[in-house]
């Protein structure tokens, strides 16, 4: 933890690595890998780094389907 003007705080570090040419060829692309990577660093519920791997995408698609069922279940 840190203090700054006499409030502590903690701060955490979450870090998503992709690399090209093998996660993308495009900054956008590796852009969007790099997230999904530190999504899954911020899971890990500590300071981490994640290099992206393909099933981080296929955990991160389940979670926004489980998310979008939610929603409609709550709308209902």
């Amino acid at each position: 933890p840190i203090v700054i003007d006499g409030v502590t705080m903690s701060v955490d570090v979450a870090v998503g690595v992709s690399i090209g040419p093998d996660d993308g060829d495009t900054r956008t692309q590796l852009m969007k890998k790099a997230d999904i990577a530190m999504y899954h660093a911020k899971s890990q519920r500590s300071s981490s780094v994640s290099q992206y791997s393909p099933d981080q995408e296929q955990s991160s698609a389940r979670q926004l389907a489980l998310v979008a069922a939610l929603r409609k279940t709550l709308e209902e």
